[in-house]
Formats: C-alpha cells, sequence, structure tokens
C-alpha cells in the first residue's frame, strides 16, 4: 500500500516513517514537511492512504484536506491529532475525510486502522459528548474561554509561546494575553503550579 505522510514536525514525521516500514505492506512513498507541496506530491505519486497532521503552518490540515479531494475527489485520508473535539472531526468527516486518529494512538491499531481505511472503511473517534459536556463545566467553573484551555493543555505538554503561536494560528502577542489572562482568572503565579493544576483537574 502506499502512503504519504504530510507532517511539518520532521521528527514526529520521520518517527513514523520509520514506524510504518517496518511493515513489508506499507510503502513510503514520499515524506511532506510542508503543506505547500501536497498537490504535487500526490499528482507524482498517487498514495493509496495519506496520513496528514491537522496543525500545520501554510495551510492546515483542514484547508488542505478540502484542497485535496476537491482536486482528487477519490482520495482516501487519515487525519493525525492531538485534538478530539466533536466539532473539529465532524468537519473532517464532511469534506469527505476517511479517518480521523489522536497521535496517543498505540502503533497497532493504526496500522489496522490505515488498513481499514484502505478496504473502504471510515474511522473515527466514538462521540466525546460526555467529556465536552465535563469540558464546558470545568470552563464555566473558572471562568476560561476555549482558547484559554486550549492554551493551558499546550502550556502542560511544554509548548513556548512561540510553538503555541504556530500550533493555534495566533500571533505571539495573543498568546501572551490568554497566558495572562489564564494566570489571573486561576489566580496562579507561575507556570509550574499551573501544571501541577492541569494534571490535577485532567486536562
Amino acid at each position: 500500500m502506499k502512503l504519504l505522510i504530510i507532517d511539518d514536525h520532521k521528527l514526529f514525521n520521520d518517527g513514523l516513517r520509520s514506524l510504518l516500514i517496518q511493515e513489508d505492506y506499507f510503502d513510503i512513498v514520499e515524506q511532506v514537511y510542508n503543506s505547500r507541496e501536497t498537490l504535487n506530491a500526490i499528482h507524482l505519486h498517487s498514495p493509496d492512504v495519506i496520513l496528514m497532521d491537522f496543525n500545520m503552518p501554510h495551510v492546515n490540515g483542514l484547508e488542505m484536506a478540502e484542497q485535496i479531494l476537491k482536486n482528487f475527489s477519490e482520495q482516501k485520508i487519515i487525519i493525525l491529532s492531538m485534538y478530539a473535539q466533536n466539532a473539529q472531526i465532524e468537519q473532517f468527516r464532511k469534506f469527505g475525510v476517511k479517518g480521523y486518529l489522536l497521535k496517543t494512538i498505540e502503533p497497532a491499531e493504526l496500522c489496522q486502522a490505515i488498513r481499514l481505511v484502505e478496504k473502504g472503511e471510515d474511522i473515527f473517534p466514538k462521540s466525546n459528548q460526555e467529556n465536552n459536556h465535563a469540558e464546558d463545566d470545568f470552563l464555566k467553573k473558572f471562568r476560561l474561554t476555549q482558547r484559554e484551555f486550549e492554551v493551558i493543555k499546550l502550556i502542560k505538554e511544554g509548548k513556548s509561546s512561540t510553538e503555541m503561536s504556530d500550533i493555534l494560528h495566533l500571533s505571539i502577542h495573543t498568546i501572551i494575553t490568554h497566558r495572562k489572562n489564564i494566570h489571573l482568572k486561576l489566580d496562579i503565579q507561575n507556570e509550574r503550579r499551573l501544571i501541577k493544576f492541569a494534571i490535577e483537574n485532567t486536562i
């Protein structure tokens, strides 16, 4: 099976390739690190399945999926993401993407999902409506916005303000403002305590 990997993070892109080439069934025809090169790579290699990151600079996963399916309507795409919000997942499903997997997936599950998508099945996470309700209650309790919640998760992951700017497609100034507001709303003075708070509240 011919696979095309699209992810701007070289470490993850290369790591995914190293994982998948252990399966004789998979042939990685190309790795794309810049989303703007995607359509040309598809034209050259006609992959069976595309594995594509959600958060990318230049053209993000949602926009890229729309462009791909406009030009290659039968192309099978699996989105790889750290985010499991139902609204985002449903957008990809409506566009015609065949799969949406979290980057925390086990290698064996990933390989199985790729095979199923190739055979024509759709692979999406089960609805996390209950999780969404819990998240909404949490946001209301601490008067946080959805964007501030996302920033807290990225702080917990050890991301810098510059990395958050790239991931969330926001200016550095906006990220810094969100961070200040988070500390004020939660009455937490330093990042170490904020990370502890995030862990305790399963963010």
